[in-house]
């Protein structure tokens, strides 16, 4: 089996890491992006209007559906911050889409985020939502939906969905949560196993996490990194920088792997990528330049995972 990732609705870039393993003849094509947002087609004035091209990425998939069979929106996903007809204008923006495929979704800043709410962070960000329209709307596979952490296998891939608005640092529930997801997969079944999550918690040089000295949330990285190396996470995929980039496989700010695009053996590391250019105007990279960062592109588009099938007989 190969395993493909890195195309964008506007540039192609295409990462083949081959492994072998025995696997069944299926095929599975999974698209992942943030910070969509919406926008009227004839191009009237609105409020919050600054997710234009929402437009182009809804074209692009609704072109693509037969190539297409399973979706996530990682978070910031309408931008309607309090205003309920937003929620309506974007659900028929995108109804073509997630009437065909399933359309799964994680919660960002601005579905969740209030002062006082129980959110992790306290910005005004969610518009007074705390979270509720997104609990309400969308399904997710957990029992308590303001838990907004699940976790969901398709095909080759476990995908461990973190909410980045609640607390995932070690000693909490959704840190017990992620580990369980990472640690109970069988790699038989599910060979690829994803982390997904709003906010970067790995490896960002988004200007605004750049500026801070870290490249990503500042509570993120050091509590998560130690787990995916220890059961071996394959990729972490991030939206909230509205752009794209990806990592090496990296460990504790070190590329494990020499290779940029075709990987070979183990990788010994996890690759990070930043996949937030979903149509809400676009973010700056910062002007320096840090080794672990090996593709950027400031452009909009998503992320398709697409596993690439070699059959073999089992002995």
């Amino acid at each position: 089996m190969e395993r493909m990732f890195g195309v964008k609705n506007t540039s192609l870039e295409h990462l083949l890491i081959p492994v072998k393993i025995l696997v069944k003849n299926s095929l599975q094509r999974v698209v992942i992006f943030g910070d969509m947002g919406k926008a009227e087609v004839d191009g009237s004035n609105e409020y919050n209007d600054f997710q234009h091209a929402s437009l182009n990425t809804t074209k692009q998939l609704i072109r693509d559906l037969n190539n297409i069979d399973l979706i996530f929106l990682i978070g910031d996903i309408c931008y309607a911050n309090g205003y309920l007809s937003q929620w309506d204008q974007f659900t028929a923006q995108v109804e073509p889409i997630a009437s065909a495929v399933p359309f799964m979704v994680a919660s960002g800043n601005h579905e969740r985020d209030w002062p006082g709410s129980g959110s992790f962070y306290e910005d005004k960000d969610s518009g007074g939502e705390c979270g509720v329209v997104a609990e309400t709307m969308f399904y997710v596979p957990t029992e308590n939906r303001a838990k907004f952490w699940y976790s969901t296998d398709y095909g080759m891939f476990r995908f461990c969905v973190a909410d980045t608005e609640h607390d995932w640092r070690e000693g909490t529930e959704q840190y017990e949560f992620i580990e369980h997801c990472l640690a109970s997969v069988d790699r038989q079944k599910q060979p690829w196993l994803i982390f997904l999550a709003h906010r970067v918690l790995g490896y960002s040089s988004a200007t605004f996490y750049a500026d801070t000295g870290s490249f990503g949330e500042p509570m993120g990285r050091e509590s998560l990194q130690k787990l995916w190396q220890k059961y071996k996470v394959d990729i972490a995929i991030y939206g909230h920088a509205h752009h794209y980039e990806r990592t090496c496989p990296v460990y504790q700010n070190i590329c494990t792997n020499k290779e940029k695009q075709h990987y070979t053996g183990p990788m010994n590391g996890t690759i990070h990528v930043v996949a937030g250019g979903g149509g809400a105007a676009l973010a700056e990279f910062a002007a320096l330049n840090v080794t672990w960062s090996f593709f950027k592109d400031y452009d909009f588009g998503f992320v398709k995972l697409t596993p690439i099938i070699r059959i073999q007989e089992e002995q």
